[in-house]
Parts: structure tokens; C-alpha cells; sequence
């Protein structure tokens, strides 16, 4: 029998034997999440922030610049030293932290390569997958940054999401029949 689902809000799913929240992942998600307000309060406050977030702007190009660069040579640490839990967890959190600011920032490809990146640290192959494959995700992230690609319907970055994407399923089908 198939469990039930009912959605009650945007950021929420209730199933017949739990509850799924999805946290509001934009400013104006989170504003709009703000129950105690009124109607026009809620105006100014979204209103400040998008003013805000215009100001910051021109700092987005900086930041995630840097944040590929953190990325990269925590990943350079991670190649270099044994490939070990801790290891794998500081990479993990660099990469975590890089997804929501790419997401933040208009880089969708680049979020989900970092997510592709990040579920692989985080699994029981994190130690057996070639660092071929882990170094084309972080150079497709710093590429698809450094070039600009904010664009979704880029073919050139979408055509390295799609090849990571089937070799990381190659990987997971290798893994299953080991």
C-alpha cells in the first residue's frame, strides 16, 4: 500500500508516518517563511534585503572565486595525505559549504557537481573512488566558475555534469557488484 502525502506548505510534506521539511534555500524563501509578520512588514523586509543583496552584488564574483580556490586546495590536501574519514569529512564541508554559496550565488551547475562531490564523501566509496574522478569534479566546479557559467542551458557545462554523472554511476554500479 502506498503511504499518503499531503502538502500543507511550500517547505513541507506530510507523509502517513513522518513529516518532510525542506528549508526555504533563497532569501526571499526564508522572508516569506516569517509568519509573524504582517503583510506589509513582510514588503519592507523583503524589500531591504533585495536592496542589500543588490549592494553585496558585485562582491558575489569575488566570493565564489574564493571559495573555488578553498576548494581546490582542499582537495590538493585530500589527494595528498591518506584518503582517511577525517580527511574525506574536511573535504566534505569545504564542498558543502561551496553548494549553498554557488546556489546562492546563480552557479546551478556548479551546485550540483558540489552535490554530486559531497554525496560521494559522503559514502562508503569516498576511499575507493579514483581521484581521476574527484579532481574532474573540483576542476568542473572551478571551471564553470572561473568561465562565468551561470546559465543552466550552457552545453559545454552541462555536458560535464552529464559525464560526471555517468561516471559516478559507473562507479556506484562497479561498487554494488564488488
Amino acid at each position: 500500500m502506498a503511504a499518503q502525502m499531503t502538502r500543507i506548505a511550500p517547505h513541507e510534506d506530510i507523509h502517513d508516518d513522518h513529516v518532510v521539511v525542506h528549508p526555504p534555500t533563497t532569501l526571499r524563501d526564508k522572508g516569506l517563511s516569517r509568519a509573524a509578520m504582517t503583510p506589509l512588514e513582510l514588503a519592507e523586509f523583503l524589500e531591504r534585503g533585495d536592496k542589500a543583496l543588490d549592494a553585496l552584488a558585485p562582491s558575489f564574483g569575488d566570493w565564489i572565486l574564493g571559495e573555488t580556490w578553498r576548494l581546490a586546495e582542499c582537495y590538493e590536501v585530500f589527494e595528498a595525505g591518506p584518503r582517511d574519514e577525517d580527511a574525506a569529512k574536511a573535504l566534505f564541508i569545504v564542498t558543502h559549504d561551496f553548494r549553498g554559496m554557488a546556489k546562492q550565488f546563480g552557479y546551478p551547475l556548479a551546485a550540483r557537481i558540489s552535490e554530486s562531490l559531497g554525496e560521494v564523501l559522503q559514502s562508503p566509496l569516498a576511499g575507493t573512488v579514483p581521484a581521476v574522478i574527484l579532481r574532474s569534479h573540483v576542476e568542473a566546479i572551478c571551471a564553470i566558475v572561473r568561465s562565468g557559467v551561470r546559465d543552466e542551458t550552457n552545453p559545454t557545462a552541462r555536458a560535464m555534469v552529464e559525464s560526471l554523472a555517468s561516471l559516478m554511476a559507473e562507479q556506484w554500479r562497479a561498487a554494488q557488484k564488488a
